[in-house]
């Protein structure tokens, strides 16, 4: 077993884990007393703890231990959860992640990492100890428990005495009876381990298959019951064990065990077809479990209904459907060309097999948006405590779906603007309630599909921008001429230029002109677009607007010159003939004045336009003349280069069926361009 990829597993799973455990955690804030809640974060803690034992990251054990003890007595009813012991939580959640990062790295722990974890452990543990209180839930918070330094050493410090006598068919069914004590022996001290002989026959007896020994062993250290009997729940059923708590001797070797009737008492024959018997009825006891085989597997129980694969897998089977796709468009010409009706009809079989195949590697890449969303709670959270503003999130469309390397790539951006947010767009509270506004400030986070794209947009009700603020900085700063005459959204855009802030104070937040020019760029590299709607005294509205996925898309084939281009389908909604006054840069669409990009001007190519593509990008549309429509195509998105960066009105590339490449078109600018031809044209008394 490749061990290497199995710890790849461990941390992705961990990082998940401990991404829901935050996010159980802020909700527990709210819900002291929510079982279920406690029950999910306490099976999180226990499974990254096993999992950290198995590949010997015994800090990570240890530490995750003291989190998964305090669960536990809250979960027995022994303690009670408080804000101050979420907190502390939330804090060794961190931490947590810190180790788990370290891990990754294969770095070091430093020294001041080493003192946080060992403060969080006896911070975590003397919570614990608290034991239930008894007042009502609005008495005062109880005071963080002071542990004098000299019982820090001493803290959850348990002897106990385990007799374990496995079935001497055990061995059969996969099972190791020392993996229960090496497990053991990463949370805690193994002082002493007593093996019993005494049912160990003569060599010539001794069947190497079967196990005769038993044994017994004295445990001191930070270990509860509950992870001993996590050690051993894999011998349910095959062995009898005992557990008893306090000193080493209270419990000897030689006491009897649970069992009425010892399987050393068993006559061979007896032994050997119980052994088979066991091994032929899986059904009637517990499976054997590999631990490093679960760890590989995700951790996941029998039967789950996911499979965890490699991203990189996935990467390359996306990329292998759209060299099929390529090859698909090639017959398809070919077998037009030799005007088959068989190879045509075989042609358009494979081509409908493709795109069906196309459909589905798409989909497995496809990630829903509300696990990207919910790590903001914490991050509003926190924010808002800093800036002593009172803020709540608020978040929909969690259940839109966006291929994983988009989402990946908004994270940073939608991180700076949630930020800005938070420290310029809200006021204080005492500011918005004498301006009529709730104490507490509103933040939405908000995601939706639309022609084709997938909008997220960062809403507040705070202040709002400054209009006059931010031209004035501008024009301090040389970006804007005196006396120039700027619209609003004019005015907006000038917030995205390098090094732009309004605001008068640094902070550890914002305020340093870093940032959305930065998400601006970060957005346009995805192919996508970034907008500010304002109202002032109201709040504010970011939009975002991306591309549904970065690999393959179904396009639209055209014509311009003797160049052939591609439009994204999802975002054409209708093809019409060309008009004679085309020329005037304003179609009649129905009664409809409608916008129009003449492309082979713009492209410098001959043609004169005799057809118009309607596009739609957000809620405008625009036309663009064509000479030809080609049709339907599967597109297969290859990236252009740097030097084509400029490039106005051109995304990206594609390969034909022939091998000729054709330019992939950019609707979002088009569009722009067209409205900007149109206000021009209103302007000049052009319009008709």
């Amino acid at each position: 077993m490749n061990l290497d990829k199995a710890r790849l597993l461990f941390f992705e799973e961990s990082n998940e884990l401990l991404t829901r455990m935050e996010a159980d955690l802020l909700q527990l804030e709210s819900q002291l007393e929510d079982q279920e809640l406690i029950a999910s974060l306490f099976r999180a803690a226990h499974t990254i703890k096993g999992a950290a034992g198995i590949f010997g990251y015994h800090d990570i054990t240890n530490f995750v231990h003291c989190m998964e003890h305090l669960l536990a007595e809250w979960r027995e009813g022994r303690s009670q959860a408080s804000a101050a012991s979420v907190q502390r939580l939330l804090e060794a959640r961190d931490l947590s992640s810190q180790m788990i990062q370290d891990a990754m790295a294969d770095r070091a722990e430093s020294a001041e990492l080493a003192m946080r974890r060992r403060q969080l452990m006896e911070a975590l543990m003397a919570h614990a100890a608290q034991g239930p209180t008894t007042g009502p839930a609005s008495q005062p918070e109880a005071a963080e428990p002071d542990v004098p330094a000299s019982d820090q050493g001493a803290l959850f410090q348990f002897g106990w005495r385990i007799a374990f006598q496995p079935e001497r068919g055990v061995f059969k069914l996969g099972l190791d009876p020392l993996a229960p004590l090496r497990e053991l022996a990463t949370q805690s001290k193994i002082e002493d381990v007593e093996v019993d002989f005494a049912s160990l026959p003569v060599l010539r007896d001794l069947d190497a298959e079967l196990c005769y020994l038993s044994y017994s062993a004295n445990l001191s250290g930070s270990v509860s019951r509950q992870d001993i009997e996590s050690a051993f729940e894999f011998f349910d059923g095959v062995a009898n064990w005992k557990i008893s708590e306090g000193a080493a001797d209270s419990v000897r070797a030689s006491e009897p065990l649970l069992r009425s009737q010892s399987a050393a008492d068993l006559p061979r024959s007896e032994i050997e077809a119980a052994a088979r018997s066991t091994a032929a009825s899986p059904s009637d006891r517990p499976q054997p479990v590999d631990r490093s085989a679960a760890a590989a597997a995700g951790f996941q129980a029998p039967g789950a209904r996911f499979l965890r694969v490699e991203s990189g897998k996935l990467d390359q089977l996306v990329n292998l459907v759209g060299e099929l796709v390529i090859a698909g468009a090639n017959i398809s010409q070919l077998a037009a060309a030799r005007n088959d009706p068989q190879l045509n009809e075989a042609s358009a079989s494979i081509l409908r097999m493709i795109a069906e195949l196309r459909e589905q590697s798409l989909r497995v890449r496809m990630v829903q948006l509300g696990e990207t969303f919910a790590r903001f709670q914490r991050v509003v959270r926190d924010l808002g405590a800093e800036t002593g503003k009172s803020v709540r999130l608020s978040i929909s469309g969690g259940e839109t779906e966006l291929d994983k390397t988009v989402v990946e790539k908004i994270v940073d951006p939608l991180m700076h603007l949630v930020r800005n947010a938070v420290d310029h767009g809200l006021e204080r509270p005492e500011e918005r309630e004498s301006a009529g506004k709730p104490r507490e400030g509103l933040i939405v986070l908000q995601a939706y599909q639309e022609t084709g794209s997938i909008v997220v947009e960062v809403r507040d009700d705070g202040r709002g921008f400054r209009l006059e603020r931010i031209l004035e900085t501008a024009r301090r700063r040389g970006l804007v001429e005196a006396g120039a005459q700027l619209d609003e959204q004019q005015i907006l855009a000038l917030v995205f230029q390098p090094g732009f802030s309004t605001a008068t104070e640094l902070s550890t937040i914002s305020g340093r002109g870093v940032g959305l020019d930065v998400v601006q760029k970060n957005i346009e590299a995805l192919r996508g677009s970034i907008q500010i709607e304002n109202q002032p005294d109201h709040g504010s509205l970011t939009r975002i607007r991306l591309p549904l996925t970065l690999a393959i898309i179904e396009g639209f084939q055209v014509r311009v010159g003797q160049a052939r281009y591609i439009l994204p389908m999802d975002m054409v909604l209708e093809c019409v003939d060309a008009p004679e006054d085309s020329a005037t840069g304003i179609l009649n669409l129905r009664g409809e004045a409608l916008p129009c990009v003449p492309l082979h001007a713009l492209f410098g190519e001959s043609g004169s336009g005799r057809s118009v593509v309607v596009v739609q990008y957000g809620a405008r549309k625009a036309g663009l003349l064509v000479d030809e429509l080609l049709g339907e195509f599967q597109t297969v998105i290859k990236p252009l280069g740097r030097l084509f960066a400029g490039v106005r009105g051109i995304n990206s590339a594609t390969i034909l069926g022939d091998g000729a490449v054709a330019l992939i078109l950019d609707v979002p600018s088009l569009v722009e361009l067209a409205a900007r031809h149109e206000a021009h044209s209103v302007v000049a008394g052009g319009r008709t």
